[in-house]
Formats: C-alpha cells, structure tokens, sequence
C-alpha cells in the first residue's frame, strides 16, 4: 500500500483513527504540519497531512478551509474531536465530500506530537528501504555492464524495479533493447509507429533529438495518442562529455502510480559506460566482420587454401553445404536512410530464422544484405530446404512491408567447400538480376529455376547472344515489324507446347487452320522444318536468350 490517508488510518501502531468525511486519496504523504494558528494554511506543502485540535476551526475558518487545503495539494486533514469541537462544521463536510478531501478522526488519548512521530518514522523507513532497493538496482545493473551482459539484463531489471515498460534506444531512437512490463496494457510497436525497430516516427524522433541537443534538459517529456490511450513518455538523454549518445525512455501509462525518476539519474553515468563499451565492441565486430565478408566475397583471394584459413579463423564452416540468401533493397536511398534499410533487413532476417533448423552467418555486402544458411539435418533433401528457404523470405518481406521496407530475394543452390562461398554469392545476386527481367511479377527468384538462364549468360557474350538469335529468328522478327504480324509468338508457344499445334492454338486464342496456315509461314520464312528436333534445340535456345537480350 502506498504512504497515504488510507495507511494513517489503518495502521496498527495506535488504533482509532477514524474518516469523519470526504473520500481517500491516493496523494502520497509527504510531511505534517500542526495548525496552530490561522496563518498555517499558506505555508502548507503538496502532500502534507495537516493536524489540528479544532481550537482554532470555526465558522468563519471553516467556510473556505476545505477549498483552500486542496488548493495546496494538501493529503488530508485531522482533526482531535470531542476536545474543542464536537462535531465538523456543515459547509466543511458538503465541501470534503465534493472534493473527495479526506477528514479524519485523531483517536482522543493521541497526541499530535504522536501523529506526527508516526508519519515521520515511517517517512524514515521508507527512504531506507529506497536507498537500499536503489543500491541493489545499481549493483545489479553495474555488474551487468562490468560483465558485457546485453543489454536486454539492463532493461528488464530497471522495467521490473519500476513496474514500466522501459526502452533502450541510440541518438536516433533506434531501438538497442527492450522490456515491456507485465503491467502494461499495449504492446509494441505502437499504432503511431509500425516500425518494429524505432520508437517514434522518423519527424518525431528528429524532433526529440534536436530538443535534448538543444535543450540539454535531464528528463523530456512526451506524450502520444496510442489508439484510445494517450502514453507518456519519460526520456532520459545518455550523454558523454555533453555528447548525446543515446536515450533511456520509461513509459509512464495512466495508471502508473509513481516512477522513480531517481533510479535513473543515478544509473546514467553506468548506462553512458555500457554504450560506449557496446559502440566500441559493436564497431570492431562489425569492423572485422566487414572485412572478413569482403575477403570471402569480392574474389580477389583465389587460393583454397586461404579461403580455407580464412573461414577457420571467422568460424565458418566451408565443409558443410550451405545455401546463400541476398537481400536486395528495392529503394534507392540516402547513405543514412540505406544503412537504416540494411540493419532492418538484417535484424527481421535473423529473427525470423529457425534455430532448429539452420545455423547462419550474416553481414552487409555492397549495399545488399547476405545471408549464409547451413541446415542442420543433412537427411532433408534439397526441394524441401528450398521450400522452407522461400517460406522464409516471404515472410521476411512480409515483415519488412509492415516498416515500408521492400526488398528483392535471391536465393542460391546449395553447395560445400571454401572454393564456392563466393559462387554461391554470385549465384544469388544473379537470381535477382535475372529473375526480375524474366518473372517481373515475382519478388523470389531461385538460381535452381532459372539455371538455364544463367548458363546462357555465363557461356555466351552480348554479342554472341544477339549473333545466335538473329540468326535462328531474325528473319521472322524482321517479318512481323513489316507486318505486324504474330509469327515470333506463334513459334514460341509451338516450342513451348512440344509441337502441339492444337494445344498451341488454344493458347493464343485463334483457330486451328489459323495456326497451320501461320507454321507454313514460318517454315517458308526461316527455311527449316521447325518440327525437326535439332531444328526445335536450337530454337528452343534462341527463345532462352531472347528473355536475356535485355540483361
């Protein structure tokens, strides 16, 4: 129970206190004072109790009393009955009950002196059992940051001290960890915001970055309309030699009784430790991440052998299968707003992996998220990992359309050995080249399923493309520019049908002697019998590199 009316009253130490009127409050108790003269009332405190033997209450005092104790922020008001007065003054009572200001009854063998005892002790105990709760919150949480615990520890035990939900963000508001309390009504992320890895909006972070830059104010304040609620938010600025590195935000919903702002003042030097210490660990992890993936990846290192150590000194595994999985930004961005783009990626990426089913190394290369994913149970086939795979990124897209983030999927084959890290790679990035020229409507391309498009592209140069096709169908392309005919088409879906003219008619919607009339035409045109089957291989290859033409 809090330190109010309501515990005065109920408290055993000495019995008989009684509500004469009005109802309790939840003000917290914060002093007393004695009214002993008329002069009392300016000089009372928010939260004070104020006492009285009701010499002094009569009808001239009582008439505006109640009004002006609420006017003060006073907690309440007792009074020593059947002393002075033996009963409270109407217009007393009419304004306790329309304030909801609660009077109550000192037991007669009480003295003031032994009220004011009681508040006071108790005021004592509770700033101990404050002081002591606030070294066990510091102690726990600077062991946290001596022992380089994430920082997920740190937010759930200041959460779970103060009863809120807590957020760890940087200067950006982007979010480093997060706890929500049990007592809090809505989740995370708030309607105003969809994205899953920033607080506040883009316009209101800014705003609130610009305010603590500006201001240099301990605390801001904000508030938020959240659906039906309106959220408050307490946001502590982490500075380190008056730079702002990052912000500590307690959500302070309606109900939320009290919020011991103390906790943080005096945790801000030890947060501002832990995130240097997380900036410097994190920027050489990622520093020696990048270049390791610039090594495996850019293709300068040719020797195994290198690859090899390579791989064993960054603990990648280069003798088990493994499949590649670039993510390709679909916006063209600032560098700020790319490197936003590429960590949401990364971070709904890994977070949407099943553990049980694959191990995974992951980093950023060349403005595309890459991911490396090694199954775990090498008794599944191949078709059945690359169903999961493409579940996988659907549903990454999925997530990542929620924040407004889109983004193309390549996917590789799966193969093993130090030697093909970077094909695998290649073979990605190129099921996004060539998938998006070929299936425009599709945002997941798999290299299994065009790998005759890649072979093409592998084996032959523009130019030799461009010679073979015209060759085989340059004539009929030249034929249907002068006369707008369809004769291109109708071959393709011959090919495509295997030869079967009546099914190839249904296709394009046109009669059966239509189609045969056409098939002479082209015959006569190219001078081949189109139904000869080394005549249908070498067309059918020509109609392959008319998709890649534009590639």
């Amino acid at each position: 129970m809090s330190f109010t009316i309501e515990w005065l009253i109920t408290q055993d130490i000495i019995p008989g206190f009684t509500l004469l009127c009005g109802s309790l409050n939840s003000i917290n108790i914060s002093g007393v004072n004695i009214m002993d003269n008329p002069d009392t009332i300016p000089w009372v405190q928010e939260g004070t109790v104020l006492l009285s033997t009701g010499y002094l209450i009569d009808d001239d005092i009582s008439k505006n009393l109640v009004k002006d104790l609420m006017s003060r922020g006073c907690a309440g008001l007792g009074i020593k009955m059947n002393r002075y007065i033996n009963e409270l003054p109407p217009q007393m009572i009419e304004q306790a009950e329309k304030y909801n200001f609660p009077i109550f009854n000192i037991p007669f063998t009480c003295s003031l002196q032994q009220v004011v005892d009681i508040i006071y002790h108790h005021m004592h105990i509770e700033e101990i059992d404050a002081t002591q709760k606030m070294a066990i919150i510091y102690k726990s949480i600077t062991e946290c940051v001596l022992n380089k615990q994430d920082f997920s520890q740190l937010t759930s035990i200041i959460s779970e001290s103060l009863n809120s939900s807590v957020f760890l963000t940087n200067d950006s508001f982007e979010l480093l960890s997060h706890t929500m309390s049990p007592e809090t009504m809505v989740s995370f992320p708030f309607s105003f915001s969809r994205n899953l890895f920033y607080l506040f909006p883009e316009t209101d972070s800014i705003m609130l970055r610009e305010k603590a830059n500006t201001d240099k104010l301990p605390i801001m304040h904000f508030e938020k309309d959240n659906l039906d609620t309106k959220l408050l938010f307490n946001i502590f600025p982490i500075r380190n030699n008056h730079a702002l590195i990052g912000f500590i935000v307690i959500l302070e919903e309606p109900q939320t009784i009290q919020t011991y702002y103390n906790v943080i003042s005096n945790l801000s030097s030890v947060f501002c430790i832990a995130m240097i210490n997380h900036s410097v660990m994190t920027e050489s992890e990622r520093s020696n991440k990048d270049i390791f993936f610039f090594n495996l990846l850019q293709g300068k290192i040719t020797s195994t052998r290198q690859l090899e150590s390579l791989c064993m000194k960054n603990g990648f595994d280069y003798n088990v299968r493994r499949f590649c999985i670039v993510m390709q930004p679909k916006e063209l961005a600032v560098s700020s707003r790319k490197h936003s783009i590429e960590q949401n990626i990364l971070n709904t990426l890994t977070r949407n992996i099943d553990d049980s089913l694959f191990t995974y190394v992951s980093n950023t290369f060349q403005g595309n998220v890459v991911l490396f994913l090694f199954p775990k149970n090498g008794k599944n086939n191949n078709n059945s990992y690359m169903d999961i795979i493409t579940e996988l990124c659907s549903d990454i897209q999925d997530n990542l359309s929620k924040i407004n983030i889109h983004a193309l999927c390549g996917i590789s084959k799966p193969l093993k050995g130090a030697g093909t890290i970077r094909t695998t790679y290649n073979q990605a990035i190129s099921s996004v080249r060539v998938g998006t020229s070929i299936h425009p409507d599709q945002t997941i391309y798999n290299y299994n399923d065009d790998e005759i498009y890649h072979v093409m592209l592998d084996s032959f140069s523009n130019a030799q493309r461009n010679e073979i096709y015209n060759d085989l169908i340059g004539k009929l392309v030249k034929y249907d520019k002068l006369n707008e005919s369809d004769l291109v088409a109708t071959l393709e879906t011959y090919i495509h049908c295997q030869q079967n003219a009546a099914q190839a008619a249904r296709k394009l919607f046109i009669h059966r002697n239509t189609m045969q009339y056409r098939l002479e035409q082209i015959k006569n045109i190219l001078g081949m019998d189109i139904n000869d089957t080394h005549n249908v291989y070498k067309l059918q290859t020509a109609f392959y590199i008319k998709d890649i033409l534009t590639i």
